[in-house]
């Protein structure tokens, strides 16, 4: 098991990636029909939670940054718990789903499952209290 606050630096290292990633795909799939805000701002508000925690325990190492790492990691899950569900949903009740719906559940579901890992990861580290080396 990773030890002297590498499991909290990898949790706030994964949610980084996620959330530049999550930028990204949220923004390139909403330009030009920012039409349903309610979906995309909770998006933004994920990846704003991460990139603060992750800030946090990567440069100030600060001890508020593990918590609102498990946290971004957290609403991030219930998030694509949501998201996941409602595209499958959709493609299940569809006549004939298409491959592009089915390559859209897929990635969903991928990203759903990272998101159960990072949030394992991170709640992991703070039960564990591998976290010694953070200062307030």
């Amino acid at each position: 098991m990773l030890s002297d606050g590498r499991m909290t630096k990898l949790a706030a290292q994964m949610g980084l990636a996620f959330a530049i990633a999550l930028t990204v795909i949220e923004t390139v799939h909403n330009w030009g029909s920012w039409s349903d805000p309610a979906m995309w701002i909770i998006d933004y508000f994920a990846c704003a939670m991460l990139y603060a925690g992750s800030y946090l325990v990567l440069h100030r190492r600060h001890i508020a940054g593990p918590a609102l790492v498990a946290a971004g990691w957290s609403f991030s899950c219930a998030m694509f718990w949501m998201a996941y569900f409602r595209i499958r949903d959709t493609v299940l009740t569809s006549i004939a789903p298409t491959p592009d719906d089915l390559l859209v559940l897929n990635f969903a579901g991928g990203l759903f499952l990272w998101t159960i890992v990072g949030m394992a990861i991170s709640i992991a580290a703070i039960l564990t209290g591998t976290d010694t080396d953070a200062q307030p």
